[in-house]
C-alpha cells in the first residue's frame, strides 16, 4: 500500500466515522428534545412519541456500529492498538456501557411507555417509566460526550 493511498484511505475512513459519530452523539439528543412536554400532553401523543422513539432508535444503533467500525478500522490503519493513544482505547471501551444501558435500561422503558399508553392508562401513573427513560437517555449522552472529549482533546 502507497503511502498516498494509505492516506486517502485514512481521511475517507475518518469522514465516515465523523459522520457516524456526529448522528450517534446529536441523534439521540435532538429525538428526545421535548419528550417530557410529549408524554404530558395525553396518551395519545404519548404513545405516539415512544413509537416514534422505538423506530428511530435502529438508525443511531447502525451509526453507532457504523462508528465503531470505522473507528477500528482507523487503529489498524495508524498502525495497531500500540501506535494509538490510551485515551483512544479508554475512549472506545466506554462503547460498551451505552449499549449496556440501551439494552437495560431505555428500550425497555419506552416499550413500558407504548405499552401503557397504548392500554389507555394515564399520564400521571407513566411517571416511573418516563424517569427511567429519561435518567438511562442521560447516561448515555455523558458517556458519548466524554468518549468525544477523550477522542478528540489531546489530554
Amino acid at each position: 500500500m502507497t503511502y498516498e493511498w494509505n492516506t486517502s484511505l485514512y481521511f475517507g475512513v475518518k469522514v465516515v466515522h465523523v459522520l457516524a459519530m456526529t448522528l450517534w452523539l446529536g441523534g439521540p439528543f435532538v429525538a428526545v428534545f421535548g419528550v417530557r412536554r410529549a408524554f404530558n400532553a395525553g396518551p395519545d401523543l404519548a404513545k405516539a412519541t415512544a413509537e416514534r422513539l422505538l423506530s428511530i432508535t435502529p438508525v443511531f444503533i447502525v451509526s453507532a456500529l457504523v462508528t465503531i467500525l470505522s473507528g477500528a478500522v482507523l487503529i489498524l490503519l495508524a498502525g495497531g492498538i500500540s501506535r494509538v493513544p490510551a485515551r483512544i482505547l479508554i475512549g472506545a471501551a466506554l462503547v460498551v456501557p451505552i449499549f449496556a444501558v440501551g439494552g437495560a435500561m431505555n428500550r425497555p422503558a419506552l416499550m413500558k411507555l407504548r405499552d401503557h399508553f397504548a392500554a389507555g392508562r394515564d399520564v400521571s401513573t407513566a411517571e416511573p417509566f418516563v424517569q427511567r427513560f429519561l435518567w438511562a437517555h442521560r447516561i448515555e449522552q455523558v458517556l458519548r460526550v466524554t468518549i468525544l472529549v477523550l477522542m478528540v482533546l489531546p489530554l
